[in-house]
């Protein structure tokens, strides 16, 4: 693989290489070349064969036979070097045919930095996975971080094109001194069968992610849980909290915003009751149901507000109106069969266009779904049924009142 250099520092190169000895008179010489490329010309600008070989040591096993070799040597990248690749090749020499030489392991340095090795878990004692095993060091660690922050040539994502320098840097923060800060810890969650990731599930996976931090950490350094799924449970987590209020603050404003309008307290308060019978209700609804608030079911509130207070408010403009030429009741027969009829045939309509959400797969959404349907239907059948019961009742209120302040 190509590796970045810089021109005219040395370059220190370590292979080991074995063949088969049992065919082999004496080992077999191995020639390695340097080969170096500009930054724009994809054609090499020069080669460096591996001649002034440093040090070359024999690894022998029990029985006294050679199993490999470990070779070492040093190049000087060229002028306007900057990057390299470096082949091997063999002199058959006494080999027979059908025998060759192995090239097992390549780590070249630059300044003691790594600048490509053919095999992480050899150059930084990891396991096979990768993974740290007894061997593995600080050093090694470091080492390995300082290797990935500077492998610029490999492209990580062929689709956006960012190197594996580009994506750690993502994650892993040195800062001016080198030294390594601050980190991104990943960890992939999902529902399973016997554990729905639902709000519930999601509290209990940020109380083990807390538990699981050690103490060494909270005392040295600044650990904050995040991601999706935890911005999720804290965000529902303060809506909930605020859930009640901001609810009851809305209607409250627009009980204040309809007794200005209407000139009337009686026909302010009768508009804003419908609303909190239906949040009652709805709230009811997704307890029986076992539907828990998340960033989509905690509009219910809203939607409720919203669409009782609108409903009603058709209702109380059309008794408003049959009430200056009819009798109550009259006006209230009036009001239910004319617009009545047009908020059923309204609601209906709407509620239709949310139940297509009933066939989505994904349980979010179709919980979102069946709420607003049924929101839908609590604000119309309040606004048709109870809304006309409420007029007439408020009427018999005021007329008792009036008769005990003549009496």
């Amino acid at each position: 693989n190509l590796f970045l250099v810089h021109e005219e520092d040395k370059v220190d190169i370590f292979w080991d290489w074995d063949w088969d000895a049992s065919s082999v008179i004496a080992y077999p010489s191995l020639e390695g070349v340097a080969i170096w490329y500009d930054a724009s010309n994809p054609e090499p600008i020069g080669e460096t064969k591996l001649t002034g070989i440093e040090s070359e040591t024999f690894l022998r096993s029990d029985d006294g036979s050679i199993d490999f070799i470990s070779s070492h040597a040093s190049v000087i990248p060229p002028l306007d070097a900057y990057k390299c690749q470096v082949n091997f090749t063999h002199s058959k020499g006494n080999l027979q045919d059908g025998q060759s030489t192995s090239i097992k392991f390549i780590e070249v340095q630059e300044e003691e930095k790594f600048i490509f090795v053919q095999s992480l878990t050899n150059s930084f004692n990891l396991s096979y996975y990768p993974r740290t095993v007894p061997e593995t060091t600080d050093v090694d660690i470091e080492n390995l971080y300082d290797y990935l922050y500077q492998r610029d040539l490999d492209i990580y994502d062929s689709f956006t094109g960012e190197s594996y320098a580009e994506v750690i840097k993502h994650v892993l923060l040195k800062d001016s001194d080198g030294k390594y800060v601050s980190t991104v810890v990943r960890v992939d969650i999902g529902p399973r069968n016997n554990d729905k990731l639902d709000n519930d599930g999601l509290e209990i996976m940020r109380s083990e992610l807390d538990a699981d931090i050690p103490d060494i950490l909270n005392e040295n350094f600044t650990v904050s849980i995040t991601g999706g799924h935890v911005l999720t449970s804290v965000t529902i987590n303060e809506i909930q909290k605020t859930q009640i209020t901001s609810t009851l603050i809305a209607i409250l404003f627009a009980a204040i915003i309809l007794v200005v309008l209407y000139r009337s307290i009686d026909l302010g308060i009768i508009a804003v009751l419908p609303t909190i019978l239906a949040s009652i209700w709805i709230m009811a609804t997704m307890t029986l149901l076992g539907i828990t608030l998340n960033v989509l079911t905690v509009m219910v509130t809203a939607l409720t507000v919203g669409l009782g207070i609108d409903y009603a408010i058709h209702i109380i403009e059309r008794y408003r109106e049959e009430i200056e030429h009819k009798s109550e009741s009259q006006a209230i027969e009036t009001t239910i069969v004319r617009t009545g009829s047009a908020l059923l045939i309204s609601g209906l309509t709407t509620v239709s266009g949310f139940a297509v959400l009933f066939l989505s797969p994904m349980p979010l959404v179709r919980n979102f779904g069946i709420i607003t349907a049924a929101t839908i239907v609590y604000a119309m059948f309040i606004a048709i049924f109870v809304m006309p019961s409420l007029i007439w009742i408020t009427n018999r209120i005021k007329e008792w009142i009036s008769s005990q302040t003549l009496d």
